[in-house]
């Protein structure tokens, strides 16, 4: 019987890895391909206490693409907006039947809102926690079933999260506010909970891939670090709501605190080699990502970022644009895009050097100086996939093609001081 069960084990182990490695290839997850979706309103995920000390019941929308027989599929996790004050999981319905017929597992999450008195910089943070913790608890819900009942048919290594405005902000923090010494001063962890809350399915990893960010911010770029989640970003350079950089937010007419948008977190994300692609609507407001002028360009921006995070090449013609350049030479600018540029810094433009590039055969890699640090360097495919890797401690290195194809690739350098620099290699016959 053991020998059996191990057995049985060792297959479906197997057929995970080949259902895993099959997510490219074919027009699914890269193109509509499903006409009908199947919706459940009435799944219950978790339960916590909210912001008037009752127990709130949480729930979510299960968007799946109807008569699929796929055996496993990559999740997708959106929260609605709403200031923390309102909004419901039915908000994000379109963008997740457009996923979901795309041939994801789609879901809308309900979570709790509230921030309470007074309206200040300490109850926004604290709703941000509770909201957040309750998006874990949704991730946590859909590995345990993954698990235990298989329901869903998801794949727990493909798990993506993201959202629209007050969702953005709490995806954004589910993915960098992740270590304990990371946690502010205002937030209180005896009365809110820790990082991971308990809103539910404690004992699975709430650990996502990568994160989609539609008008959202984050409180503190220091703590986007290397090696982080990767995230697309969309947000209009107009918004009068969530500072496209870094600036005061406001609730009602109450002046909460400084957050900064994504004009400032791609700085940051630049600076530390973070896969950010992101698209400035030009001239508008807030609420354009969600309108229907711009909801189509939003959807096929975010399938091809996730389309590329499952290592696959997408056959759309994205059109990433690059961000409005956010000044740092201004109070609210976030130190660690102000110490981006100091003397300190090794991995810049005008420090790092290629030649030949392109290359027909091996390249040699300059540094400037090195300060005596020890480096570590990626050559990437345009989909992310790591091609080779290596690491020096001088100020020369000859990178040995070793039998690449010709072909344009990322080349990734990071030192034992945290940086970390991203340019553009290509080899040709």
């Amino acid at each position: 019987m053991k020998k059996l069960f191990i057995t049985s084990a060792t297959c479906l182990l197997t057929s995970y890895i080949l259902f895993a490695q099959n997510y490219c290839g074919s027009s699914r997850y890269d193109t509509v391909v499903f006409s009908n979706v199947t919706i459940d309103s009435t799944v219950v995920y978790g339960s916590n206490t909210n912001i008037n000390n009752q127990t709130e019941i949480l729930k979510l929308n299960v968007y799946q693409p109807t008569g699929d027989t796929a055996a496993i599929r990559p999740l997708i996790i959106l929260a609605h907006g709403g200031s923390f004050m309102g909004g419901d999981k039915r908000d994000m319905s379109y963008i997740c039947m457009e996923m979901a017929k795309r041939g994801y597992v789609a879901v809308s999450i309900n979570y709790r809102l509230g921030i309470g008195f007074p309206i200040d910089s300490i109850h926004a943070m604290r709703a941000v926690w509770r909201a957040t913790q309750d998006m874990k608890a949704s991730v946590r819900f859909f590995r345990k079933d993954a698990a235990t009942t298989n329901s869903y048919k998801i794949d727990p290594n493909m798990i993506f999260i993201g959202g629209a405005s007050a969702g953005a902000i709490m995806a954004v923090h589910y993915a960098y506010l992740d270590q304990p010494a990371e946690i502010p001063s205002t937030i209180d962890t005896t009365i809110v909970g820790g990082l991971e809350g308990a809103s539910g399915n404690s004992g699975y990893s709430s650990d996502v891939k990568a994160i989609i960010n539609i008008c959202g911010a984050i409180a503190d770029t220091c703590w986007m670090k290397p090696g982080d989640k990767n995230m697309v970003s969309l947000q209009g350079n107009n918004d009068n709501t969530v500072p496209y950089c870094s600036d005061f937010v406001y609730l009602i007419s109450f002046k909460i605190m400084i957050i900064h948008g994504l004009g400032t977190m791609v700085q940051r994300a630049n600076h530390i080699g973070l896969y950010n692609p992101v698209h400035t609507f030009y001239g508008q407001d807030h609420g354009s990502p969600g309108d229907t002028i711009n909801i189509d360009t939003t959807i096929v921006l975010a399938s091809d970022f996730l389309y590329k995070q499952m290592g696959c090449i997408p056959s759309n013609t994205v059109d990433y644009t690059n961000s409005p350049l956010c000044l740092t030479n201004l109070p609210n600018t976030p130190a660690c895009i102000l110490n981006a540029g100091t003397n300190d810094i090794v991995l810049t433009n005008e420090k790092v050097f290629l030649y030949p590039n392109p290359a027909s055969e091996n390249l040699t890699l300059t540094l400037l100086e090195t300060k005596g640090r020890n480096f570590f360097g990626e050559i990437l495919d345009i989909t992310g996939r790591k091609i080779n890797e290596f690491n020096f401690n001088s100020d020369n290195y000859l990178i040995m093609r070793n039998g690449i194809q010709s072909g344009i690739y990322l080349l990734k350098l990071k030192t034992d001081a945290g940086e970390s620099f991203t340019t553009k290699i290509i080899f040709t016959d």
